[in-house]
């Protein structure tokens, strides 16, 4: 992985936060986080990385959207390169959605 800064986003007029990040095992990495797309809720984005940090592909949307805000986005390696990201939606109640995504995983 890269060791100094870099843009993970192609989106950069609206507000991104809540970044994570893992490392795959041939040296790939991916990253997650929340983006502001202008709209009234925020989406769970992706990128895969190369592994000097050029990015593979194009940044991608995982969550479906819902009438409630994702949240908490995190990302974890799984063996064969691949990975799985998380995240939670809470309902205006405050009670945690179960399974907020069709599966819940990437597969690239």
């Amino acid at each position: 992985m890269p060791t100094q800064d870099f843009v993970v986003n192609t989106q950069k007029d609206q507000t991104q936060v809540q970044p994570d990040f893992t490392l795959l095992g041939d040296g790939r990495f991916v990253a997650v986080w929340l983006s502001d797309q202008g709209g009234p809720r925020y989406e769970v984005h992706g990128q895969l990385f190369s592994e000097d940090g050029t990015p593979l592909g194009s940044e991608f949307t995982l969550n479906a959207p819902t009438e409630y805000s994702p949240s908490g986005p995190k990302v974890a390696a799984l063996g064969n390169d691949q990975f799985v990201a998380t995240w939670y939606v809470k309902t205006s109640a405050s009670r945690p959605l179960k399974n907020p995504a069709a599966d819940g995983v990437a597969r690239i």
